[in-house]
């Protein structure tokens, strides 16, 4: 059993530029990941050198894109729970092809058709496009480009059965497969991050997706454990062991990790905002100066008081997988105060 030393974290800006677009600055998220690696190594009192391996967990289906000469980033991250190109997935669903809002899929075609410096780089060779752990692993080992397949799995690019990019929605999409990241195992040394970036040459030894680490990290190692995860969004996921299984309307399967040659499969459910909200409490309405302050304020009503939320603020997820809904409040009276 491991034991947590020290650990450090900073939130990153969220930037909303019209309705249903969420995105991230990607370069925001490597300088913070900066600061927190020497902060934690500080309180730790330990140097990079003394680490015996890293690893990386990530949103998702985040989307980044990033010039391979140079290393920049070349526009925002598109965020997984974006909606910009719910029409787009409802094209593809009709020929047969299961991809999501949520998925990565869209989001990249997206960048290549509206991003010019990023169809730029491609036409130059020099695009590369993956989830944030593959453009962490770029920026802390220099010239790589890898994800593990928990990652690819639910990017609706992934072919369960092969364990490979599935040419069927790449050729639908206009994407090459060079674009993408190498996939690899979920453990074992990745790749050694450069001296000059980290402070040492230590290995990157494991990566996974956010849903799929605190699977693992939460002991679900086993046949139908399940967990349900609260960050910003609520995630159910199980394991479904060895086979791919199929569940209830708006579950979805995923690898959860693969490694040794064996692959293990998850099921998914989720509710697609449930922190978001409270930072929407915070910074949309200003009903709080910090998020930590909501216990207190909901403690100090005995009940809501009639009032009632359904917050759909980027579309509702399981059993619905409506991308399109919007949030609503309801219940309300003149009684009604920020602590209902």
């Amino acid at each position: 059993m491991g034991e947590i030393i020290t650990q450090s974290q900073l939130e990153h800006e969220q930037i909303l530029p019209q309705a249903g677009w969420v995105e991230h600055d990607a370069e925001e998220i490597w300088q913070n990941t900066k600061r927190v690696i020497a902060t934690a190594l500080e309180s730790a009192n330990i140097t990079a050198a003394e680490l015996k391996a890293i690893g990386i967990t990530n949103q998702r289906e985040t989307t980044v894109c990033w010039n391979r000469k140079n290393g920049q980033a070349l526009s925002n991250a598109i965020v997984w729970q974006d909606t910009r190109t719910s029409d787009r997935c409802r094209e593809l669903q009709e020929q047969g092809l299961f991809i999501t809002p949520m998925m990565a899929a869209t989001k990249a075609e997206w960048i290549l058709r509206n991003v010019p410096a990023a169809a730029e780089a491609a036409r130059a060779g020099r695009l590369r496009l993956g989830a944030p752990n593959s453009w962490l692993a770029a920026c802390l080992c220099g010239d790589v480009h890898v994800s593990d397949h928990g990652n690819a799995s639910p990017t609706g690019l992934y072919s369960y059965f092969l364990n490979v990019w599935d040419e069927a929605p790449l050729a639908a999409l206009g994407l090459d497969a060079s674009l993408l990241p190498s996939l690899v195992d979920s453990s074992g040394e990745i790749a050694r991050t450069r001296a000059d970036v980290f402070g040492a040459e230590v290995p990157l030894a494991g990566m996974a997706g956010d849903q799929q680490a605190s699977l693992f990290g939460l002991g679900c190692v086993e046949l139908s454990q399940a967990k349900c995860s609260y960050g910003t969004s609520a995630m159910i996921t199980m394991n479904s062991g060895e086979s791919l299984a199929l569940g209830g309307s708006g579950t979805y399967p995923i690898v959860a990790w693969r490694y040794d040659g064996r692959t293990v499969f998850s099921l998914e459910g989720q509710v697609v905002t449930a922190g978001a909200a409270v930072q929407w409490l915070r910074d949309g309405l200003g009903l709080v100066a910090e998020a930590s302050e909501t216990s207190a304020l909901a403690a100090s009503v005995p009940d809501s008081g009639g009032a009632w939320a359904v917050p759909a603020f980027q579309g509702l997820g399981t059993p619905h997988m409506q991308a399109e809904a919007k949030a609503v409040l309801g219940g309300l009276s003149r009684g009604t105060t920020r602590a209902h």
